[in-house]
């Protein structure tokens, strides 16, 4: 079995409650916007067509800004451990990330309503309560 990081993965038992994540992708507010435009783009508008792809792929960019959000923090913490809570806003995310989410609801807006149930208002509405 493949090894990362010299750990080997069979001595890993069921009971373990760590996990391992061996993925290259760059997660930055802008790299994340740029992933968002590309996605508007090639959906267009929200349609009851399109609406559960459009979604599913929007959804794993902000699974990708609380990634942003706790690595944020950590590295806040790393540094200014005493300084904490001048980087944190709303439900304690870092200002990094509601700076992010704010450009990112804006984003979300923005596209065009091809008559779509739910997506993306009730993003927008989530994102809002948990980081606005």
């Amino acid at each position: 079995m493949r090894q990362f990081y010299n750990y080997d993965l069979n001595s890993v038992s069921e009971e373990d409650d760590g996990f391992f994540i061996s993925s290259k992708v760059k997660i930055n507010p802008e790299s994340i916007l740029a992933r968002l435009d590309s996605i508007i783009r090639h959906y267009g508008e929200a349609t009851e067509e399109n609406e559960f792809e459009f979604s599913s792929d929007v959804s794993e960019l902000v699974s990708q800004i609380e990634i942003y959000d706790q690595a944020i923090i950590n590295k806040y913490k790393a540094s200014e451990p005493r300084e904490l809570s001048s980087y944190l806003g709303k439900n304690d995310h870092s200002k990094d990330a509601i700076g992010l989410v704010e450009e990112f609801v804006d984003v979300l807006q923005d596209i065009p309503d091809g008559c779509a149930e739910l997506f993306p208002f009730d993003m927008i509405d989530e994102l809002t309560e948990e980081f606005l």
